[in-house]
């Protein structure tokens, strides 16, 4: 594996986001899917803003890209666990389909935008259905991986997960208070699908953490 190191967040997001377009032309030629798993939060945004301005000034086809998102907040509720409608703040859906649909669509003439059905998430009942589901894609082309910056989980899988499980519950540290004004939220636990590899081995495990703190956006 080769480690890169840039100098700033832009240039990461510039670098990830000519590599993202790249992979995603050859895909287009080779008439397939590219598929790329995102998580939410502040960590990638600079690719997400790199793709946009990328993208406007050079357009690529994008009907055929397809967005994985890696997690989802969960509200506790009379059946059991639900995820947050889109519009809530912390909502990870809502964030993908504003900040990374939503930018790559409006840099886009009509006919090379993603579709809607391209976006993906876990779902809650099902989460095995979501390996079959990408495995069916041929698997995760590029998987952007961002680290919290107060413990360093991903997906919210903190140590100590267990690395080869599908799925494992795991308890968000109580000292994880929200201290900033975007991460005042309710309460919500946070199921997390972490794709471990990429094409043609996509292999998510899924984390569910204890409902009892609440949890900031990363």
């Amino acid at each position: 594996m080769k480690t890169v190191i840039h100098d700033t967040p832009e240039t990461i997001g510039e670098h990830l986001a000519s590599r993202i377009l790249a992979e995603l032309r050859a895909a287009n030629a080779a008439g397939r899917f590219y598929v790329l798993g995102c998580p939410g939060g502040r960590s990638p945004m600079p690719v997400y803003e790199a793709l946009e301005r990328q993208l406007a000034a050079t357009p690529v086809d994008c009907s055929r890209l397809i967005i994985a998102m890696m997690d989802e907040y969960l509200l506790s509720s009379g059946d059991g666990l639900d995820p947050p409608p889109a519009s809530a703040h912390y909502s990870c859906r809502g964030f993908g389909e504003r900040e990374i649909v939503g930018r790559i669509n409006r840099a886009l003439p009509e006919a090379l935008r993603m579709p809607a059905e391209n976006f993906r998430m876990p779902a809650v009942a099902e989460p095995a259905a979501y390996d079959a589901e990408l495995s069916a894609l041929g698997g995760i082309d590029l998987f952007l991986l961002a680290s919290g910056a107060g413990d360093g989980h991903i997906a919210f899988n903190t140590s100590p997960s267990i690395r080869l499980a599908r799925r494992a519950t795991a308890a968000r540290a109580s000292s994880r208070s929200p201290s900033r004004r975007d991460a005042t939220i309710s309460r919500p636990s946070r199921i997390s699908v972490e794709l471990k590899r990429c094409r043609r081995t996509a292999s998510p495990s899924v984390s569910v953490p204890s409902p009892r703190f609440p949890r900031p956006l990363r």
